[in-house]
């Protein structure tokens, strides 16, 4: 019984530290996994070109809603400035 007391809180305790990273839960939906079948190579290959890594990848949205647009700025988590990669215009808005 002692063991068992003792055996517990160690499983409970042992049992997170094998928890899937929020990407692979994300990619048990199959429209998560569509989208990156779709759109992985395009992002890669456009954050190429502005020499960041997807792997140290830091975002910044910028929205203004005046303008109607929101700006995707990004960075390596080792640089100190943001570039902006791309521009999206917001269709419509409430008031």
């Amino acid at each position: 019984m002692r063991l068992l007391i003792v055996l517990f809180p160690f499983f409970f305790l042992c049992s997170g530290m094998a928890s899937d990273t929020y990407r692979e839960k994300q990619m048990k939906y199959t429209r998560v996994r569509e989208a990156y079948a779709a759109k992985e190579k395009i992002v890669n290959r456009t954050l190429a070109g502005f020499s960041i890594s997807r792997d140290n990848l830091r975002i910044y949205l910028r929205a203004f809603k005046t303008e109607k647009k929101v700006e995707l700025w990004a960075k390596n988590s080792c640089d100190s400035i943001y570039t902006m990669i791309k521009e999206f215009t917001i269709c419509d808005l409430s008031v």
